[in-house]
């Protein structure tokens, strides 16, 4: 990882592009939905390529992993709500929460939550490259959805999430294919 990390590391965003698909194979999106379980994480470099992956992985959480719990991120409306005690979804406790933390609830609560009108939750399945500054990932898969990641230092971003190579996957898929 460092070695790759140093590669890219100021080079332009089309070169580390390059670099990241000689080192680590694509995936199809296809093959993705195959694989994929609840705990991986997943990072796009775009609000709605965040989203439509997002809808398509709970759904496919309902069908798969009926049993397991579902990742929700805080994300008030109003980014001042941080640092403060907030009720988690089903749940008789309060956590003190900062925005794009993740919870995780069960499958029951979770159309509750996310569907109340300036609700503070979404699904946390995915987030944006951005969001995921500073998170360090430790023991799970960062699956990086390749669509249009060759701009502002995207790539290099999202390989500083991970501790090891071997965390790191490609979901080779354009917005269109997201979309059907």
């Amino acid at each position: 990882l460092t070695s790759l990390k140093t590669t890219i590391r100021c080079t332009s965003s089309k070169n580390q592009g390059e670099v990241l698909r000689a080192i680590i194979p694509a995936t199809t999106l296809e093959d993705f939905l195959d694989i994929w379980k609840p705990s991986d994480l997943i990072v796009a470099s775009r609000k709605v390529v965040r989203d439509i992956i997002t809808r398509k992985l709970f759904y496919l959480h309902e069908q798969k992993y009926p049993n397991n719990p579902v990742p929700l991120c805080y994300r008030p409306k109003d980014t001042r709500r941080q640092n403060i005690y907030v009720d988690i979804p089903g749940k008789d406790i309060q956590e003190k929460l900062v925005l794009n933390d993740i919870v995780e609830v069960e499958l029951a609560v979770v159309r509750d939550a996310i569907n109340v009108k300036d609700s503070p939750w979404r699904l946390g399945y995915a987030s944006t490259i951005h969001s995921s500054q500073g998170l360090t990932i430790t023991d799970t898969t960062l699956w990086i959805i390749d669509d249009f990641i060759e701009w502002d230092n995207l790539i290099y971003l999202a390989v500083s999430r991970v501790r090891r190579i071997n965390q790191l996957k490609i979901i080779d898929v354009s917005l269109e294919e997201l979309s059907c």
